[in-house]
């Protein structure tokens, strides 16, 4: 089954809740994109804050992709706000399985997110420990960039290597 999340990266705040509200009915889920300036150069920590997204009343499902540095720092306050799928890079840090069964035991879906230019196999030491992987079409942390055509194949090889795994597309 095919599901769209709509994604909230650059949005003003006050523009948010009236696109959130021509959603309802047809989004269960929606995306929110938050970076440190750390991980990448963008940082929206104040726009995406967990208390900005509660603020939102959105009773759908919240799906947050961590472009963070240390992305373990951020879970309490984002499932706090009833974030239910957290995904986060493994190459943000040094120990991805703890904070994988950090997210398990705290009842939150785990993901794992793959920039463009990282391998799939990246993920084959915690396929059968996450429920999606995130494989990013643009670069990590910034909106507008076209979309990255290797990604298809991407997409392909990664239903056939992981089809277990939710594979959702971000950019």
């Amino acid at each position: 089954m095919t599901q769209i999340y709509p994604s909230i990266l650059e949005l003003p705040q006050d523009k948010v809740r009236d696109e959130l509200d021509k959603l309802v009915g047809l989004a269960d889920t929606i995306h929110f994109d938050v970076a440190d300036g750390k991980f990448v150069s963008r940082n929206n920590l104040e726009l995406m804050s967990p208390a900005f997204i509660d603020s939102l009343q959105w009773t759908g499902g919240k799906n947050v992709h961590l472009m963070c540095q240390n992305p373990g720092s951020y879970f309490d306050s984002f499932i706090a706000v009833g974030s239910n799928e957290i995904i986060f890079h493994q190459s943000a840090c040094e120990k991805p399985m703890e904070l994988i069964d950090e997210l398990k035991e705290k009842g939150v879906r785990p993901g794992l997110a793959l920039s463009p230019d990282s391998p799939l196999d990246k993920i084959a030491p915690f396929a059968d420990s996450i429920d999606s992987l995130l494989l990013m079409s643009v670069y990590p942390g910034a909106g507008g960039q076209p979309f990255i055509e290797a990604t298809l194949h991407k997409i392909k090889l990664a239903k056939k290597l992981f089809p277990r795994l939710k594979i959702i597309v971000d950019g």
